[in-house]
């Protein structure tokens, strides 16, 4: 059963910055990885987000052939992770 707690932080995750004359991101670092073909969440989203960030960013494109298979495909997984581990090793605080 989800509690409240989990329904208010996705509630939180789930807002849409609607004001267009301001960025949707606030400053801080932002990494996205994205597949190149995605009927799900389209790779405009992506591209979007990234050029309205703020601070540090980068977009990662994977050559994908659909939406799933970042995560649950051993060969793009371990391209998505390395990616991953990359980004946090540059900016997790530690």
């Amino acid at each position: 059963m989800v509690g409240e707690d989990d329904c208010r932080i996705a509630r939180r995750l789930l807002q849409v910055q609607c004001d267009r004359s301001r960025p949707a991101y606030r400053p801080g670092t932002l990494q996205i990885i994205h597949g190149t073909k995605d009927l799900f969440l389209l790779p405009e989203y992506a591209q979007q987000a990234y050029d309205e960030a703020l601070g540090p960013k980068e977009l990662v494109w994977i050559q994908t052939h659909n939406h799933i298979e970042l995560y649950d495909q051993d060969h793009y997984v371990s391209i998505t992770v390395a990616h991953a581990t990359l980004w946090l090793d540059r900016y997790l605080i530690r």
